[in-house]
């Protein structure tokens, strides 16, 4: 069946979407209707029920608007059938049948990393397999050796809006900050590898537990309460007490890095960068952020040479597209 972005007027539809607006309202000639925002992973489109007597319990009746509106909860999975019509220029499903359903794939309702998560997951193992330090290397295997916690690092995004924001982003993200942190070993001299590497792969673990991606991306009631670094703080201080005898100097650098990645207070970090390797950190974790930022909305705003994008609200901005690297 067609996905949302691919449905044209006309098609009959038989497929499951993810609700993600509700609202009950009155057509002109007095008619009541249940509209609803239906989603995939490819977009939206807008699905609307009327009086048919289709109750929320799949009984007929003439209350069925009603029954669904109270109890339908926005994030439900719903299997619709229907017809999309157009109506006033916008496309939308005219609802005949549609039934709550759980068994669902979320990958197909939410934006999915294009990389390989089995191959990132290799190319983080290769990385800790070329930390020197035993204590470094003991640590990160503790994490990225843990089941439980890679199924939450392998799913997890790396943000609400801002980059990164699809299922497999934090370990996409992760995965970027590394290499560009090992690129800057190379120029820069006196820099602690080891640390740097592991801080790196490290500095976002707070982000698991920060975020809920069941069914949205939204921020968890720990995201909000404690934030991706105090988060990460604590995670890591929990590793290195079941590791004896890891250097205290070690563990205060690594929880600097942590502390630190935002680089400003106004941003989030409550301390700023005080080491070199703190200062790479920051410095190449943001860059990563903005251009997967800036890539992310121009592909979103299309590919129209020579033409600014709309107005990115977050970055306050219009993009250019440059005519350079095209094609």
């Amino acid at each position: 069946m067609p996905k949302a972005a691919e449905l044209k007027e006309g098609d009959l539809v038989e497929e499951v979407f993810q609700v993600k607006r509700k609202g009950l309202y009155t057509s002109q000639n007095g008619n009541p209707y249940l509209s609803m925002r239906l989603s995939d992973r490819t977009g939206e489109i807008e699905g609307r029920l009327w009086s048919t007597g289709i109750s929320s319990t799949g009984s007929s009746g003439g209350e069925g608007i009603e029954d669904w509106t109270k109890n339908l909860t926005e994030g439900d999975f719903l299997k619709i059938k229907g017809k999309v019509i157009a109506f006033k220029g916008h496309l939308q499903i005219n609802i005949k049948e549609m039934n709550v359903v759980q068994d669902v794939d979320i990958r197909e309702f939410l934006p999915v990393s294009a990389r390989d998560i089995g191959e990132m997951v290799k190319e983080v193992r290769g990385y800790i397999g070329t930390i020197n330090d035993p204590y470094l290397h003991k640590l990160l295997d503790s994490f990225f050796g843990n089941d439980e916690f890679m199924s939450l690092f392998k799913k997890a995004p790396a943000a609400k809006e801002i980059h990164h924001v699809y299922l497999g982003g934090l370990l996409e993200h992760t995965l970027e900050v590394t290499k560009l942190c090992l690129e800057s070993v190379n120029h820069f001299k006196n820099i602690n590898r080891d640390l740097l590497v592991a801080g790196a792969l490290l500095h976002d673990i707070g982000k698991v537990y920060e975020f809920s991606y069941d069914r949205f991306i939204d921020y968890s009631t720990q995201g909000r309460l404690l934030g991706h670094i105090a988060i990460g703080v604590g995670l890591l201080e929990e590793k290195v007490r079941e590791i004896k005898g890891f250097p205290g100097e070690s563990k205060m650098l690594l929880e600097h890095l942590i502390i630190s990645h935002h680089g400003e207070n106004e941003y989030g970090s409550p301390i700023v960068p005080k080491t070199v390797e703190a200062l790479i950190l920051y410095s190449l974790d943001n860059l990563n952020a903005k251009v997967n930022c800036f890539q992310s909305f121009m592909e979103r705003e299309g590919t129209e040479e020579g033409k600014w994008t709309s107005y990115h609200k977050i970055l306050e901005r219009h993009l250019y597209r440059s005519l350079e690297g095209q094609g």
